[in-house]
């Protein structure tokens, strides 16, 4: 094929991305009618009945219906003789219905490659591949595949909790205070019985060492609920905290239950503390909890 020819078939493709860029249906069809030869053989799995041209359009009406700004971005356009290759990058807001999927709104891009042959200037031939898959998952049709890194950061923030609950059940300031990154500025600790939080180490620090002078013995130490959400290098984590305890200064055993949340970031020696926020139940909301 000479080279005239190349250049009128890339010519040729451009002029059909330019016109289904428009979202213009009259131009699309005519473009359409241009580019792909009336009987074109297409290799494609697609959800229409029509064959050739006329497959192209009702396929291409159907996108628009579903993503009316779609655009598509040619990323690489190679020739070798009669045949080319396209690769492309698709963006669009989902607002109408798609392969079953109701609007969301939500704005999708995927990747897609074609190999087309040409014969007297038109489409004769083509097939190709587009990441469907991609654009379930962004749909929410199929949930991502987990983060192996998130995986392993939300074991070892259960573990620092842990850490947490052991510290607490026999009441060893030392094991609590190994969750915390002592270095980092402003370190916070809220504790439901004080009327402020406190800020810095060194208080912080002080606070835990003290906590053997108020309480006499901690017979259970219970989390549940916890949920664990990382977000890069920062993670955030809540649960429910329920005690027995029993206090010097108070007659009796005492089961306060609180709402406690978290926040860790990460350190290069792994997961640490920077903020621990606990606020009490009622005992109506406890029970309920309790009961769920």
């Amino acid at each position: 094929m000479s080279t005239a020819q190349e250049t009128t078939n890339k010519a040729t493709f451009r002029h059909l991305t330019e016109a289904m860029n428009t979202g213009d249906r009259d131009l699309m069809s005519k473009a359409i009618d241009a580019a792909y030869a009336p009987d074109a053989l297409i290799h494609t799995p697609m959800p229409v009945q029509a064959t050739g041209s006329q497959a192209i359009k009702e396929v291409f009406g159907a996108l628009y219906l579903a993503f009316p700004d779609l655009h598509i971005a040619v990323d690489d356009l190679i020739e070798e003789g009669d045949k080319m290759v396209a690769r492309n990058t698709v963006t669009g807001t989902h607002r109408g219905e798609y392969m079953g999927v109701p609007p969301t709104g939500k704005l999708i891009k995927y990747n897609e490659i074609f190999v087309l042959r040409f014969v007297n200037g038109r489409i004769a031939e083509t097939g190709g591949i587009v990441d469907v898959l991609s654009q379930m998952k962004q749909l929410g049709v199929i949930p991502p595949r987990p983060d192996p890194r998130n995986q392993e950061a939300e074991r070892a923030i259960a573990a620092l909790i842990e850490t947490y609950r052991q510290g607490f059940l026999h009441l060893d300031p030392e094991q609590i205070a190994s969750i915390w990154d002592t270095q980092h500025e402003p370190l916070i600790y809220v504790a439901q019985e004080m009327k402020e939080p406190t800020y810095g180490w060194p208080a912080i620090q002080r606070y835990m060492a003290a906590l053997p002078e108020h309480l006499e013995k901690v017979l259970a130490k219970e989390v549940r609920g916890v949920r664990i959400d990382i977000l890069g290098d920062t993670a955030m984590a809540f649960f429910i905290s329920h005690s027995t305890v029993k206090m010097r200064a108070r007659p009796g055993l005492h089961e306060p239950t609180f709402r406690v949340s978290m926040i860790f970031h990460r350190t290069p020696a792994g997961w640490r503390a920077i903020h621990f926020h606990e606020s009490s139940l009622s005992a109506q909301a406890a029970q309920a909890m309790a009961s769920a």
